[in-house]
């Protein structure tokens, strides 16, 4: 028989892999059933929310809840039948607009810190798109968003009715999958927000460093 302290690893480990295995088990039975009632992935069709995500890559969306200034909701366009993914810019009441290329929210201007010039690489057009990469606090968030170099920035003023949602791209420089092509949404056919990216792609591997 060997002694003891020869054994003792052998133990350890073996009571280690149970350990290991019986929260795998369990945290698979949690994550099937968060995903069974609470939570659904999606998948970007477009990059109209780079660089938070990028077309392609999945992020996971809670079901239901009330949508805040700030968050990323995904919602059902009534006119087209057609998911769109969007930050909430207005609620119901909120002035929308813009002052200088500034997004202005009721009059005021979020805060905003503008960090690099890059080319980022838009699988949408197959282009080198020159962008300054920014981080806004809004609401509740801290996000970066791309500004598009030498494009001007603008908005009709609009103010959201009530029950109703504006939504605007983090990739400002595309018009075309948020509230400026499409209007304000129903707030009631949101069906969820955005919490976590699930397959992340690095977007990094889509920028480069302006010379």
């Amino acid at each position: 028989r060997p002694p003891r302290s020869t054994l003792f690893p052998y133990t350890t480990l073996f009571r280690s892999l149970k350990a290991a295995f019986g929260a795998a088990v369990v945290c698979g039975i949690v994550g099937g059933v968060l995903r069974i009632f609470f939570v659904t992935p999606v998948l970007l069709t477009h990059n109209g929310m780079a660089p938070t995500l990028l077309a392609g890559e999945q992020a996971y969306m809670w079901r239901g809840g009330e949508p805040e200034l700030g968050s990323s909701v995904v919602c059902s366009d009534q006119a087209t039948g057609e998911t769109v993914i969007g930050r909430v810019i207005g609620t119901g009441g909120n002035e929308i607009g813009t002052n200088r290329d500034q997004l202005t929210v009721d009059g005021n201007v979020p805060e905003m810190d503008i960090h690099e010039s890059l080319q980022f690489f838009n699988s949408d057009t197959n282009h080198q798109e020159p962008v300054q990469r920014s981080t806004v606090t809004f609401g509740n968030t801290e996000h970066d968003i791309f500004l598009r170099e030498n494009h001007t920035f603008r908005l009709n003023p609009v103010q959201v009715p009530s029950g109703m949602l504006f939504l605007l791209g983090d990739n400002r420089g595309d018009e075309t999958h948020d509230s400026r092509a499409f209007g304000p949404v129903q707030a009631s056919s949101c069906l969820g927000t955005l919490f976590m990216r699930g397959r992340p792609i690095d977007v990094g591997a889509n920028l480069r460093s302006e010379e």
